[in-house]
């Protein structure tokens, strides 16, 4: 039988002191890094109850119109951070804002995985050329789920 660990290494481009109260603050951590990248940049905010910002990763790079959201590897880095909440943020290189039906979907299930693990996914923001959209601020109703699935 092998053993072995898993453990977090600290990226030296991260303000550990930040504190994120509303989407802007989000999109103003992250939007330098990935607004003007060619492909799809999916970077996961690990938060404390407080909205410190405990630690944030790039979950995901995939093409210029998709990008692979690993739910297990986001949750995975939120448990092991202790994170109470978790900010999703992803660029459209088209410069749209507009939520993709994939989009949609993938919050819907990322909010009930979230919810399955005891984590609260306060938004998943799209950054485009000029503008966000933000799923917590939209008429979108993706954080509601069927409670009695959780018990």
């Amino acid at each position: 039988m092998d053993f072995v660990h898993v453990e977090l290494k600290r990226d030296s481009w991260f303000a550990p002191t930040m504190v994120i109260t509303s989407p802007e603050d989000a999109v103003h951590f992250v939007k330098n890094m990935i607004r003007d990248r060619d492909r799809e940049t999916l970077v996961s905010i690990q938060v404390a109850t407080s909205g410190r910002v405990i630690n944030a990763s790039i979950c995901s790079v995939g093409t210029a119109s998709y990008s692979l959201v690993p739910i297990p590897e986001i949750l995975r880095t939120a448990i092991l951070s202790g994170a109470n909440g978790i900010i999703l943020i992803h660029n459209h290189p088209s410069g749209s804002v507009k939520a993709s039906k994939e989009d949609t979907d993938i919050t819907k299930r990322l909010v009930f995985a979230c919810q399955m693990m005891g984590i609260e996914l306060l938004d998943h923001i799209i950054i485009g050329e000029k503008d966000t959209f933000s799923f917590r601020k939209s008429d979108v109703d993706v954080f509601s789920i069927d409670h009695t699935l959780l018990k």
